[in-house]
């Protein structure tokens, strides 16, 4: 079974990115679960079927208050609500039930396994994966 439920953050535009980075990942672990993905605007447009390698969900869904949400949007540029939303997306993934959270980017490609990930979180708490721009 894997303890690894990954998660991302995006706008509708980035949705095929996000599909792809998805799918990259199930390459290496194939029993996981869709990825959760946050669709920042028109979400519910995007609720897809079995065979989808995201699971979708919108601002709605998590613990946030509308108008939080609202300010939020107003005050932040994309990137960085983006940013702004990493805790509550996280947050919504552990609440359901998952042993293991992982936030990957959107716009990552997974080229390995990320086996190690659940007994590194469990031995310190937190496991902070680098970006890497080159290989």
């Amino acid at each position: 079974m894997n303890e690894i439920q990954v998660c991302t953050v995006v706008a509708t535009r980035d949705l095929p990115r996000a599909r792809v980075m998805a799918e990259s990942f199930l390459r290496h672990h194939s029993d996981a679960p869709p990825v959760v993905t946050l669709v920042l605007d028109g979400a519910s447009d995007h609720r897809a079927g079995t065979n989808e390698p995201c699971r979708v969900v919108s601002p709605d869904d998590l613990e946030l208050d509308h108008k939080d949400f609202a300010r939020l949007a107003m005050s932040y540029d994309h990137s960085e609500l983006v940013e702004a939303l990493k805790p509550w997306l996280l947050t919504f993934v552990l609440d359901q039930g998952a042993p293991v959270a992982l936030y990957l980017d959107a716009a990552f490609e997974v080229f390995a396994s990320f086996d190690e990930v659940p007994d590194l979180t469990a031995e310190h708490g937190l496991v902070v994966v680098p970006s890497l721009t080159a290989p």
